[in-house]
C-alpha cells in the first residue's frame, strides 16, 4: 500500500512538473518574442523617414505658398499702378516714369520681398502685412 501511495505521489508530481515545464517553455517563447520586438528598430526608422518626408513636403508647400503670395502681391501692385495711372491721366498728372503720384513699383516690390523671410528652421515663413 505504501508503495502504491508513493507511486501516486510521484505520478502527481511528475504531471505537475510536466505542466510547469510547458508553462516555462511558453514564458521563454513569449520573452524571446518581446525581446525581438523591442530590439527591432525598423518601425522607428520608418517613422523617422516618414517625418523627414513630411518636413520636405511642408517646406515645398511653404515655398509654393510664398511664390504665390509674391505673385499675388506683384499683380496687386501692378493693378494699383494701372488704376493710379488711369486716374492720373484723367487728371493729367503722370510723372516722367509713368507712375501716378510718384509711387514706384520697384519700392512696392521691395517691400513685398522683405515680407517673405526664412524662419529659424530654414522654412519659408510669411510675415503678415
Amino acid at each position: 500500500r505504501r508503495a502504491a501511495a508513493q507511486r501516486a505521489v510521484v505520478a502527481e508530481r511528475t504531471a505537475a512538473l510536466g505542466e510547469t515545464n510547458e508553462r516555462l517553455d511558453e514564458l521563454k517563447s513569449e520573452v524571446e518574442r518581446k525581446g525581438d520586438a523591442a530590439g527591432d528598430t525598423d518601425p522607428l526608422v520608418n517613422i523617422r523617414a516618414a517625418l523627414a518626408a513630411l518636413r520636405e513636403e511642408t517646406m515645398q508647400l511653404e515655398l509654393s505658398v510664398g511664390i504665390i503670395h509674391q505673385q499675388l502681391g506683384r499683380r496687386q501692385v501692378a493693378r494699383a499702378d494701372r488704376v493710379r495711372k488711369k486716374s492720373a491721366r484723367s487728371r493729367g498728372s503722370v510723372d516722367s516714369r509713368g507712375t501716378a503720384g510718384g509711387a514706384s513699383t520697384a519700392n512696392s516690390n521691395e517691400a513685398l520681398a522683405e515680407s517673405l523671410s526664412l524662419d529659424d528652421e530654414g522654412s519659408l515663413g510669411l510675415e503678415s502685412s
